[in-house]
């Protein structure tokens, strides 16, 4: 059982299969080799310091050969980590570059491990140099390797080293220092997995983020791919769809007027009435739905000129006047006269309809439709439609200007809508870098208000006047 948990450990170490756990080793063997490598010239002062000491104790011969030693391991290890450093931009070379790195890893611990070297049997003072050598080397290599656990390992070179010299002479004193050796060895063993987890924490919530900012990425790409087809969907239908419906709806017409001779069977106008009503129906839900997704796509293009919203109003409160008398409604336009915009003629004209026929379908009859407004202290203008309607719930105010989103007060309506009066009416008014806000009171009515920003103003009234 422990030898296929050791077994399944170093795989996972030097031969990762999961492409997720591949990545992960990958990144800890980066963090240790960008954090954890000494250059050549800092390890050979390092030695060179070393010998210094030594020599005050030893026969210089015997310092000059650690040097060698040391140096020579020193030399092999930098060329080992120049080999993974070329191996390391790409995580499929992963195997090879932590095969160099362990090398590499190797060799320096056994650089300064030669410390064992100017032991002197029996010598107090000297020893103790060498075991301090030996521990700071092994804690500095532990906490710098600790990202990567079988670099880290090799530390317990140190400690082995400077075990195996204490027990050769098996004196009490020695004996002591073997158990604090390996209480120090324990400590910086645990500390050293605690960096380890911390580290391998802060590797895999990176992976997490880029894997979330692909995935952003990605369906960001697949919505705006499915946004220029359902555009280039909708510019390409708007013919054929517009074109049959035009025709259902005039010959409808025609017939319903029974203006080239009389139909005949009477059931047969009821029918009628209902294939014009059915057409004019849809077509104004095509028509609706390609506004909406010309102004959504970016293609909707404001034809400015100075117009005269109260003129606009007008033009608007004449296409849904019909309506509103055969449902009892009264409209009037109580806007200011004398006042100018630059906006688009036609959009300001949907928008008025859009807002009056909604108005006069939420308005039982008997009731009344004012269109109101005026330039604010800012010196921006704003129009108001206000009805004595049903009212709109305070829970369903959120929705009403989102595309498709209906009250539950739809249904005290003549007729259903479409659901997309009032986000073309906000689209257009956003377009005009204006505003279109919402209240409502149940069982009083509802108001939309417009404000165009003071840039849009052309013409007040009192310029108008003087």
């Amino acid at each position: 059982m422990a030898v296929r948990t050791i077994s399944a450990w170093l795989s996972s170490w030097f031969d990762p299969e999961d492409p997720d756990l591949l990545s992960l080793r990958h990144g800890q063997l980066m963090h240790v080799m960008t954090t954890g490598h000494s250059a050549l010239v800092s390890s050979l002062a390092t030695i060179a310091a070393v010998a210094g000491i030594a020599a005050i104790w030893h026969d210089p011969a015997e310092a000059l050969a650690f040097i060698a030693v040391s140096s020579a391991f020193s030399v092999i290890a930098q060329l080992l980590y120049r080999r993974a450093k070329a191996h390391s931009a790409d995580v499929a070379d992963y195997r090879i570059c932590n095969a160099y790195y362990m090398a590499h890893s190797f060799f320096t611990v056994a650089a300064m491990a030669a410390a064992g070297m100017i032991w002197i049997p029996g010598v107090f003072a000297p020893n103790v140099f060498v075991m301090l050598v030996l521990v700071v080397c092994a804690t500095v290599r532990a906490s710098h390797q600790a990202a990567h656990l079988p670099a880290a390992a090799l530390s317990i070179i140190y400690f082995a080293v400077g075990i195996g010299l204490l027990l050769s002479e098996g004196t009490v004193l020695n004996l002591a220092l073997v158990v604090l050796a390996l209480t120090v060895a324990a400590m910086l063993s645990d500390l050293t997995w605690r960096m380890h987890s911390t580290v391998e924490a802060m590797l895999k919530l990176g992976q997490s983020e880029r894997a979330l900012l692909k995935d952003q990425q990605r369906l960001l790409d697949e919505l705006r791919v499915a946004n220029e087809a359902k555009s280039n969907f909708m510019a390409r239908m708007s013919h054929e769809l517009r074109t049959p419906l035009n025709a259902v709806i005039g010959f409808s017409d025609v017939m319903l007027h029974e203006t080239m001779g009389p139909v005949g069977t009477p059931v047969y106008v009821d029918y009628l009435k209902h294939i014009h009503g059915s057409g004019a129906h849809l077509l104004q839900l095509i028509n609706d739905i390609l506004d909406l997704s010309k102004i959504e796509a970016g293609r909707f293009e404001l034809r400015e000129s100075v117009m005269c919203p109260q003129e606009a109003v007008d033009d608007a409160i004449a296409m849904v006047r019909l309506r509103a008398e055969d449902g009892g409604v009264t409209l009037t336009n109580d806007l200011p006269g004398g006042v100018t915009l630059r906006a688009d003629a036609l959009a300001l004209k949907q928008i008025a309809i859009n807002l009056l026929s909604n108005a006069v379908k939420f308005t039982p009859p008997g009731g009344s439709v004012t269109c109101r407004g005026g330039i604010l202290p800012d010196g921006s203008f704003q129009i108001s439609v206000e009805d004595t309607g049903h009212g709109i719930p305070p829970e369903d105010l959120e929705w009403v200007f989102k595309p498709f989103g209906q009250s539950e007060s739809g249904y005290h309506a003549r007729e259903r809508g479409t659901g997309l009066g009032l986000p073309i009416v906000r689209s257009l008014m956003e377009l005009h870098g204006g505003a279109a806000a919402l209240t409502s009171i149940v069982g009083k009515g509802t108001t939309v208000t417009l404000t165009f920003p003071p840039g849009r103003v052309a013409r007040t009234a009192a310029q108008a006047a003087a």
